[in-house]
Order: C-alpha cells, then sequence, then structure tokens
C-alpha cells in the first residue's frame, strides 16, 4: 500500500511539474528567523510550530545547524501563533503575527533555560514591520486595516491605491516604465486587460471588502515576478475561518454635495445629477471546521449621474436658409478680421438669402430641400452663442445620462486535504452595463453602451512535501468580455458628417457605428 501511495505521490509531482512556469507572481507568505539561548548561542534542533488560529492550520520546522528556520507558502493574514520549543528551554510564544503576501517576515526567539511546563508569551501585534532582509524587493503591504481606512470612492477594486506607492504616477507608470509593463495578480492569477491595455484594470474586478491585502512591488524585481519590468502587484482574497464572519456595507452620495458646471450656468443649463449608491456584503466561515472553508462576496453599484455635453449646432438663421459670411470690410470701411462672429461683431457678417444662393447655383438648384428639412428637425436650437464659428455654427450644452450599473461576485474555497496539502478555488465575476459615449442629442435613447462580462477563476494546489521543498500548482482562466455596441443609428453605414477633415460644420446628427465592437480575450495560465 506503501509502494502505491509513493508511486502516486511521485505521478502527481511529474503532472503538476511538466507545466510551464506561466504564474510566477506570489501569492503567499514567508516566514523566517533564528533562534538563540541568553547568551545568543545558536539553538540547534529547536521545534517551530507555526499555527493560524483562524483556520487551526499547523506548519511544522526545526531550525538548522545555523538555529535559522524558514516557513514558505504559507497564506497571507493576520492571527498567527509561533511557538519555539527545545529541550531544557521554556516554551516561547509570539501571538498576533501578521504574515503579509509576496514579503518575508523575519521573526527571532531567543530561548531561556527552564522548566518545559512554563510558557512565556509575547504579542505581535504592536510590532513595527521587519525589514526585509530576503530579497532586494522594493514596495509596501497594504493590509486589511488600511484597505477599510483609506478612502477608495470606486469599491470595485483597490487599484486607486496602487498610485499612493513612491514611484507611481496617477497615469499607471512605475518607475520609468511604460504602463502596459506592470503586472497585477489575484491569488496568483494573472488578471491584466489585454483587451483595453488600461492601466491598473482588474478583469473581473477584485472590490475592496473582498481583499484580504495586497502588495506593490516598485523596484528589485524577482525572477519569480510575473511578466514585465513595471510594478508587481499581488492581490490575495479573503478567506473563510472557524468562525462565522460578515459584513454588510452601503456608501452614498447625491447631487447636494456637487455644484453646477460653470459653463453650463452661463448657457441656463442645470447642475447633472450624481446620486451614487455602493452597497453589498460579504460572508466567510466553515463548512467543516478545521479543514472546509468557504467566503463569499457580493458587491452592487448604481451610479445616476449626468455627462456635460456640448454640440455644433446651426444657428437660426443657417436654419432659415441663410448662409453667412465674414465681409471684407464693414459699412464704416473697417476691415473685418477673420474671427468675426454675430455674437462680437455682426456689422462683419454679411447673408446669402436662400435666392441669392439659387442664384449663385451653376445649376440653379439652390439649397436642398431634403437636408434643411432634416437639420431643422434633428439639430436643437443654440443655447450658446460662444461655441461653434459663430458665422452659422453655435453651441448647445445639455446633460446626457451615462448611467453606471454594476455588480461583482467573488467566492472562495479553502481545503486542507491532509496537514502538508491545502487546495483552494476562486472565481470573480462582473456584470456591468454602463455609457461609453453620451448620446448626440436630448431624446436618444442610449446609443453607446459599455457592457462588461468579465470573469476570472483559478484552481491551486499547495504540497509541503518536507521541510526543505514545496510543490505548487495553479490552473486558472481570465477572460475579458468588454464589448461597445452602438445602438441608435438611423443611418446604417451611410455616414452623413458635416466635416472636411480639417474642420466641422456641425456634430453628426448620429453616433458613428464604425468603432463599434466586442471583445472576448481568454488569458489561461497554469504553474
Amino acid at each position: 500500500m506503501s509502494k502505491r501511495r509513493s508511486l502516486l505521490k511521485l505521478i502527481v509531482l511529474t503532472f503538476a511539474l511538466s507545466f510551464p512556469a506561466l504564474l510566477g507572481a506570489q501569492d503567499v507568505a514567508s516566514l523566517t528567523g533564528i533562534v538563540t539561548d541568553s547568551t545568543d548561542a545558536l539553538v540547534v534542533g529547536a521545534d517551530v510550530v507555526l499555527v493560524n488560529t483562524a483556520t487551526g492550520a499547523t506548519y511544522h520546522a526545526t531550525t538548522n545547524s545555523a538555529g535559522s528556520y524558514t516557513f514558505t507558502n504559507v497564506l497571507p493574514g493576520p492571527g498567527y501563533k509561533i511557538t519555539f520549543s527545545a529541550k531544557g528551554f521554556e516554551p516561547y510564544e509570539i501571538v498576533d503575527v501578521y504574515l503579509n503576501v509576496a514579503n518575508t517576515r523575519t521573526q527571532n526567539a531567543k530561548l531561556h533555560a527552564g522548566s518545559v511546563t512554563v510558557a512565556v508569551e509575547v504579542s505581535a501585534s504592536s510590532e513595527n514591520v521587519t525589514i526585509n532582509t530576503t530579497d532586494a524587493t522594493v514596495g509596501n503591504n497594504f493590509e486589511v486595516k488600511l484597505l477599510n481606512q483609506l478612502p477608495v470612492q470606486n469599491r470595485d477594486s483597490p487599484a486607486a491605491l496602487f498610485t499612493l506607492q513612491p514611484g507611481v504616477t496617477l497615469s499607471g507608470s512605475v518607475t520609468g516604465a511604460r504602463v502596459d509593463q506592470n503586472n497585477v495578480t489575484l491569488d496568483g492569477l494573472d488578471v491584466n486587460d489585454f483587451a483595453t491595455g488600461g492601466a491598473f484594470i482588474v478583469v473581473g474586478k477584485a472590490p475592496v471588502d473582498s481583499v484580504q491585502e495586497f502588495r506593490g512591488t516598485v523596484a528589485g524585481n524577482l525572477p519569480s515576478s510575473g511578466p514585465g519590468g513595471g510594478g508587481q502587484f499581488q492581490l490575495v482574497t479573503k478567506s473563510g475561518t472557524n468562525s462565522f464572519h460578515g459584513a454588510l456595507f452601503e456608501y452614498h452620495r447625491d447631487t447636494s454635495t456637487v455644484a453646477n458646471d460653470w459653463f453650463n450656468n452661463n448657457s441656463g443649463v442645470g447642475r447633472t445629477p450624481l446620486i451614487r449608491n455602493q452597497f453589498g456584503g460579504n460572508v466567510g466561515g466553515p463548512i467543516l471546521k478545521n479543514k472546509l472553508f468557504f467566503f463569499f462576496d457580493y458587491n452592487n453599484s448604481r451610479i445616476i449621474q449626468n455627462s456635460p455635453v456640448t454640440r455644433t449646432v446651426p444657428l437660426d438663421s443657417l436654419r432659415n436658409g441663410n448662409v453667412s459670411y465674414i465681409l471684407n470690410k464693414d459699412a464704416a470701411g473697417n476691415t473685418c478680421a477673420a474671427a468675426s462672429r454675430q455674437n462680437t461683431t455682426p456689422q462683419c457678417i454679411g447673408t446669402l438669402t436662400p435666392a441669392q444662393v439659387k442664384a449663385l447655383d451653376p445649376q440653379g438648384t439652390g439649397e436642398s430641400t431634403v437636408l434643411f428639412p432634416f437639420v431643422n428637425q434633428r439639430y436643437p436650437h443654440v443655447n450658446d452663442v460662444t461655441r461653434g464659428d459663430g458665422i452659422n455654427t453655435g453651441g448647445f450644452r445639455f446633460n446626457a445620462p451615462a448611467p453606471d450599473f454594476e455588480t461583482n461576485y467573488v467566492g472562495r474555497l479553502d481545503y486542507e486535504l491532509t496537514g502538508k496539502m491545502k487546495i483552494f478555488a476562486r472565481f470573480n465575476l462582473i456584470k456591468e452595463n454602463a455609457t461609453q459615449s453620451s448620446i448626440q442629442f436630448p431624446g436618444d435613447p442610449a446609443t453607446s453602451p459599455y457592457i462588461d462580462r468579465s470573469y476570472a477563476y483559478v484552481v491551486g494546489d499547495t504540497w509541503a512535501i518536507d521541510s526543505k521543498k514545496v510543490n505548487q500548482f495553479f490552473y486558472g482562466d481570465t477572460v475579458s468580455q468588454p464589448s461597445f455596441p452602438n445602438t441608435y443609428n438611423p443611418q446604417g453605414t451611410n455616414i452623413l458628417t458635416f466635416a472636411d477633415g480639417t474642420t466641422t460644420l456641425l456634430s453628426d446628427p448620429y453616433s458613428s457605428p464604425v468603432n463599434a465592437q466586442g471583445r472576448r480575450i481568454s488569458d489561461s495560465r497554469r504553474r
């Protein structure tokens, strides 16, 4: 029977190692340190036990000839307890130890001679962050406490906090690297946005209340880091514990805290409404105590808002068929400037009536009997005479609806198969209906929506073969599915436009369907 088990383990190990190491990002924590006695002599053969007090997961190590111990591939988070024991010494316990993602904590211990029945306990909760002496990475960890305290306006992702790191610009460039050189992972899975190429966009989203913590590394990247020479950002999802825990939240903002745009005020257009409701909750706990745990997060965002829009529309003179132009000189003989306008220098503006236009037409047709009725029907009247060319066109300001409805789902399972083998699975899903571009004119239906149905999932297995060998296997898929359709264009592909490539007389009557599209980009990874 033992031979069969050994053969099975060998097959599993060979199978796992056969996959290419495409998932190089660290989604785990490590712990190391040196154990000495009261005279600073090294203690060899001391037993070190690391316990996750929330789940009961236990790790064992023994100090080597240098008095050193190491734990690798440990689930990040708070509440760990370390127990040091050796023959002839008092047991020594350190509680409330926080292990950060993609980071190695150094925790030394000094043992004192004494009875093995007496335990000395200290707390690490008040300790400062230990200095990382194991590698040259430069970065910071944002624990769950910081995620809760720091202001994040859009709760569907903590990416807004990425720019708080030294060396990161608001545009997403990290220490001089290009924006597309950054790498973002969630539970070890690449979740970069290859569809639109935006910076710090998490495919499938990772709501702030579902994230245990994240680390941002801006320099000194390790060989195990992900692709790209920019910033490396590793996020970890919360896990369930032996105790049920959860939260409910609601974030509200409304128009009462918003001032109107000065230009809208000047044109008699009211302030744009803004009603933002972000609500949801999460719950986690045990399915089988000390064995199987679950966590689920629900995040919903309902944003009612308008965007200020300015279009170029015909002045009433043009709507009536009168074509205006700039005179060389006014009636007093003064030279007219090329910037003359009806609202500033009307004495420099001449007008051709429909009859005069017809007389100038070599074919004698004159103004189109089809175009002008269409323009008068489609285009609203000017409400901002400072826009347009001021000769035949002006501006029309209005508030265009730009709602954004988004729902996020995050689920995770953790299973401790044996004391040495741990399995987890996580999925993220987003359903978003937003606005890609504003409508052309008031009264139009939603024309250019933005629809996102992206998702991501990952399953992983960590096998601690012995104190010196650990094998990890991951498989995941990140599927980006944004679409930008055009849902209102009566002209179809025969687009009527009022531009010659250098100047634009009027705004197009309808939004162009040329760039309407949908994308599905799947990025499968395994390690």
